[in-house]
């Protein structure tokens, strides 16, 4: 009996010795594969910095396009205001039904339609009639 106990012992510890170089390469490559997603990870963060730096540029670019384009944009407006100013003036007599039509576009109401444009009452509702259908 004493020839199977050191077999068991032998068996045992050979057992023991190969479940321990199964952990070691088994921590290896997790080790690799960890390795290989930090970079992976890293690469990709690299990535998305550089993407949030030209978002970033495009904003900065896009704002000042915004500034420069306020002046223009009230530079049109005025020049409308002005179109509308010698529509009014036109002399003939006739109402500008354009003018009204922008007017009311820009939310005028009935009576100042009247007073502007100097049509009347019934007109301007029709006017505004047509505007919100």
């Amino acid at each position: 009996m004493h020839s199977i106990e050191w077999f068991l012992v032998i068996s045992i510890t050979a057992l023991i010795v190969a479940l321990y170089c199964l952990f070691a390469l088994l921590s290896i490559r997790l080790r690799k594969k960890i390795n290989t997603e930090s970079t992976t990870s890293h690469d990709e963060l690299g990535k998305l910095e550089q993407r949030i730096d030209q978002l970033q540029l495009r904003l900065i670019s896009l704002q000042s396009d915004r500034s420069q384009s306020l002046p223009i944009t009230r530079q049109l407006a005025e020049l409308e205001e002005r179109i509308d100013e010698l529509d009014l003036r036109g002399g003939s007599g006739e109402v500008s039904y354009k003018l009204a039509s922008r007017l009311v576009k820009r939310g005028i109401a009935v009576d100042e339609l009247v007073k502007t444009c100097g049509m009347t009452r019934g007109e301007a509702e029709l006017l505004h009639f047509m505007r919100r259908a």
